[in-house]
């Protein structure tokens, strides 16, 4: 038996998780031989009420960047957001700008234009204290051909 989250899981149930975990993988295989990979997720975290990228970001941005080379991206997807804190045309504004901000960085550093897709939300609630509402999620979506 297994301890797990409070829960304590028989060996069967271990070998249903495992061939699950196996389907999911299988699925990111297509039947002509190109594998599909989930795609990536990244945080960039701005200062409150600011659109400004910080040095932290820039790292950020530099990392999602040599991701979309590396695996020869083909989309981008960058979603701005705000704090709750203010007005709602003020956030949806500044969820705007941060968006526009990591769109011009990732272009700066080799980003294809044409694969980025740039939207923005305006206020959400703060996740938790490590995703904050201030913040832009860069999704990077890839694939490449399986190697025989």
């Amino acid at each position: 038996m297994i301890r797990h989250g409070g829960f304590i899981m028989r060996h069967n149930a271990r070998r249903l998780i495992l061939a699950a975990v196996l389907g999911l993988l299988a699925a990111c295989a297509s039947s002509d031989g190109e594998r599909l990979y989930p795609p990536k997720s990244f945080f960039v975290f701005f200062a409150v009420d600011s659109a400004d990228l910080t040095p932290e970001a820039q790292l950020v941005i530099e990392r999602i960047a040599e991701e979309a080379r590396q695996a020869r991206a083909t989309g981008v997807g960058v979603v701005g957001y705000a704090s709750p804190v203010g007005s709602s045309a003020h956030n949806l504004r500044l969820s705007d700008m941060r968006a526009a901000a990591v769109e011009v960085a990732l272009r700066s550093r080799g980003v294809p234009g044409d694969i980025i897709v740039r939207t923005h939300h305006g206020a959400t609630p703060i996740i938790g204290p490590e995703i904050e509402g201030q913040r832009v999620e860069v999704v990077v979506s890839r694939e490449e051909r399986a190697r025989r």
